[in-house]
């Protein structure tokens, strides 16, 4: 079975120009409450050769259209609208534009909502009409009105107490229920339509793959109309039951059925994210039916990474520092009450065993096709894809020079360096631009690269907050933890621009910058296959249980992020 590669993830083309179509399974990591209490994550069902019905369906693709869709099941995915099923083609679910051109080089949560917004003005303004003031106004009242059913929801999912601690930054009066939209001024319903648009501003994917034919894909229209008519239920038709009942469609041909098990405990019966990817996964290994890994990773910005996709069982009962502080002071606090409490989460969780999307990214040889360029082995593929830890290491130091030599110009403030290049706090300059007022959601690279090759070179606030930007960017990754940094050719994008700026500025080591990160990572490679020496790339943190207990001892060591 041939693949062709894929379109490179540094201009965030997450579109496969593939000979043939593909259907499988995203796991998108947890963020917000769902980090907070069980780290499940969410699920879609992905096609890559048909095209978007509306939001309700899927066809065939007319010529010259861009083909590739996400399926997702929410609850409430627009205020005082009945819709629970939506459809959104590849491109703008991840990024949140439909040209790569558009798509911002700093992300924020102000960036996001504009970029949101955009698009529902552009593709939703029918399928999703707006709230006229009267229908806001009732909806806003049913919000505010406390019910026996709202009660408790808000007691079992301890949604009362993380209000009370950290209640929801609304920006703008007529949240939660509505968005203004600042071009038309009309009400945008708010909802989880949200979550499909944009997917990389807020948390790590990763897509699991397998080849089948246009036609299979089709098959998916009647599946989505007969999906319509289901009701939302956490327990037997979330999201992930959603996407495992479209693989049994889409793949009949081969009798997909999910995995069954006599022990579901780790999942407390209910089908996760994590359960319906690796009962995916090892089905294609079970038959030795090839598939395809795609790792898109999160976008730079002022965002904390987003936290690893967990079974249920794990993600209740052990604490672990990506929940946040108050999630993990809690946990930590009823461990020394009882002791049994992680011990049983470890026990179950020990029993029901499950893939490691990290893992499957970085250490399968057969789902390397889609980065690597050359086939010298399993670790050296990835090395090349994700970068080795010394050639990640030798650019944190051409840019610590690079900040040091901006703040003696007075490019940047004598303080940029509290927010630099701190560990696992990749969002914290990024955070202290946004504070400032100095992010936009119209700098795409292109404007940038325009603004920082004018003349003249640092006279006016304009270019000063695009190097700022752009420095903000590369830091993205230079901090971040080795597991939530970007693929290395799409860092290289940012860093070629940086280079090429700071050669525009006269920077005495610019020639030392000049190479990228992939072809730093690629001799270094090369070399160390020649040596007979291992090739450690960015992402490897070893397997199982001790690449686990390494990266939580990492974790505690530092603390809560969020």
């Amino acid at each position: 079975m041939r693949w062709q590669q894929w379109c490179g993830a540094a201009l965030g083309c997450v579109l496969p120009s593939v000979l043939s179509a593909a259907v499988g399974v995203a796991v998108y990591e947890s963020k917000g409450l769902d980090a907070r209490r069980t780290q499940t994550g969410h699920s879609g069902l992905v096609a890559t050769q048909v095209c978007a019905d509306g939001i309700h369906s899927v066809r065939r693709c007319r010529p010259g259209e861009v083909p590739g869709v996400v399926m997702s099941r929410y609850t409430q995915l627009a205020w005082g609208q009945p819709l629970e099923v939506i459809v959104v083609p590849m491109r703008p679910h991840f990024l949140g534009v439909d040209d790569v051109a558009d798509l911002p080089l700093l992300s924020t949560g102000a960036v996001l909502k504009q970029v949101q917004i955009a698009y529902w003005r552009d593709h939703l303004r029918t399928l999703i009409p707006p709230l006229t003031p009267e229908r806001y106004q009732e909806l806003h009242r049913e919000h505010k009105r406390m019910t026996a059913g709202k009660l408790v929801k808000n007691v079992a999912q301890f949604e009362f107490l993380i209000k009370a601690l950290a209640p929801a930054n609304n920006a703008e009066p007529t949240e939660p229920v509505a968005l203004r939209d600042p071009v038309t001024g009309l009400l945008v319903p708010n909802g989880r339509w949200r979550g499909v648009v944009g997917v990389r501003h807020e948390r790590d994917s990763v897509l699991f793959l397998t080849e089948t034919t246009v036609d299979q894909e089709l098959r998916l229209a009647e599946f989505l109309k007969e999906e319509a008519d289901q009701k939302f239920n956490a327990l037997k038709s979330n999201c992930s039951d959603f996407v495992n009942r479209g693989l049994q469609v889409a793949l009949r041909e081969v009798e997909y059925r999910r995995g069954t098990r006599a022990v579901a405990v780790a999942d407390a019966f209910v089908t996760s994210p994590l359960t319906v990817a690796n009962d995916f996964v090892r089905f294609l290994k079970k038959r030795d039916i090839p598939y395809q890994v795609v790792f898109l990773p999160m976008l730079p910005g002022s965002r904390q990474p987003s936290a690893s996709v967990r079974r249920i069982s794990s993600g209740v009962l052990l604490p672990t520092p990506e929940q946040g502080m108050l999630a993990f002071g809690i946990k930590v606090g009823l461990f020394q009450m009882n002791p049994l409490i992680p011990l049983i989460g470890g026990v179950v969780n020990g029993f029901s065993p499950a893939i490691n999307p990290d893992r499957e990214v970085t250490r399968n040889p057969r789902t390397l096709s889609q980065f690597a360029s050359w086939d010298a082995g399993e670790r050296a593929s990835a090395a090349h894809a994700f970068g080795t830890q010394a050639c990640w290491e030798q650019k944190r130091d051409s840019f610590r020079q690079m900040v040091d030599w901006l703040q003696e110009q007075a490019v940047l403030s004598p303080g940029t360096t509290d927010h630099i290049l701190r560990n696992a706090k990749p969002f914290a300059y990024a955070r202290l631009l946004e504070r400032e007022g100095r992010v936009s959601a119209g700098r795409t690279r292109g404007s940038v690269a325009s603004i920082l090759e004018s003349e003249p070179v640092f006279s006016d606030q304009i270019r000063t907050d695009a190097i700022q930007a752009l420095v903000a960017a590369v830091n993205f990754d230079l901090s971040a933890f080795p597991l939530d940094r970007r693929a290395a050719g799409e860092f290289d994008a940012d860093w070629d621009l940086l280079v090429r700026a700071m050669r525009r500025f006269e920077y005495p080591a610019a020639q030392q910058m000049q190479e990228g990160l992939s072809a730093c990572s690629a001799t270094e490679a090369e070399a160390a296959l020649r040596e007979g020496r291992k090739v450690q790339d960015g992402r490897s943190r070893g397997h199982g249980p001790w690449r686990w207990l390494k990266k939580q001892g990492w974790l505690l060591a530092r603390g809560p992020r969020r």
